[in-house]
């Protein structure tokens, strides 16, 4: 069985939408010290503006707040599922008769 991911969808202080995909627990029930600082950074930042950056030295994420506040981010108006096609373009698998499917099943 492979590994659960999720996708969590940010916003940055100019006007940008962007999607991180992390995983949600790896295939042997654990969740490394990067991904377990990244999926508290994406908690942390549904409620307040937030920076992430990696350190190498401590194996994970460091999660810095915003010291002021910025107020509530600009969200294009564009569906969660038309932000996912932008995103992934033709790696998108959207029905049960694509080709990396048919592929898998010994159908093509």
């Amino acid at each position: 069985m492979g590994e659960a991911r999720g996708i969590h969808t940010s916003s940055r202080a100019l006007p940008s939408v962007r999607h991180s995909a992390g995983d949600v627990v790896h295939r042997t029930g654990t969740l490394d010290d990067w991904n377990r600082s990244a999926l508290e950074a994406a908690q942390v930042a549904m409620k307040k503006w937030v920076r992430v950056q990696s350190n190498r030295s401590l194996g994970a994420y460091e999660i810095y707040e915003a010291a002021a506040p910025w107020g509530d981010p600009e969200w294009p108006d564009v569906q969660f599922k038309d932000l996912l096609k932008i995103a992934f373009k033709d790696r998108l698998i959207d029905n049960a008769d694509h080709p990396v499917l048919k592929r898998l099943r010994g159908e093509a």
